[in-house]
């Protein structure tokens, strides 16, 4: 399996330094997925070829040299119904959720 790597990068951890008046600083990082709306643009950065089954990917973090993915293994997918029922337009199928870790190699943290 791959995953693509795409986002923000910033220089520096984020930052919640507070002054005298209480104000929090501002994160790159933040104020840039604040901004973010369905007319976003992308750009693809790298694959990197997992090792493991990915199942289905809800997301991914790099937290110092570490990378965490989340994801779904979808045991019986959801069915549309023809109607809404209780307001849902499909049943909610049945699944196990997994969290995987990773030490990660300098060259795929961007170091």
């Amino acid at each position: 399996m791959a995953a693509a790597l795409v986002g923000v990068t910033t220089a520096g951890p984020a930052s919640a330094d507070q002054g005298p008046d209480h104000r929090r600083t501002v994160d790159p990082v933040v104020s840039a997925v604040q901004g973010l709306d369905r007319s976003a643009e992308w750009r693809f950065v790298r694959q990197l070829t997992l090792r493991f089954p990915t199942y289905h990917p809800q997301g991914m973090a790099r937290v110092g040299n570490r990378l965490f993915l989340s994801s779904v293994e979808v045991i019986e997918p959801p069915v549309r119904y023809p109607e809404p029922v209780d307001g849902y337009d499909r049943s909610p199928g049945k699944g196990v959720g997994h969290l995987s870790s990773s030490t990660c190699p300098a060259t795929c943290c961007g170091r």
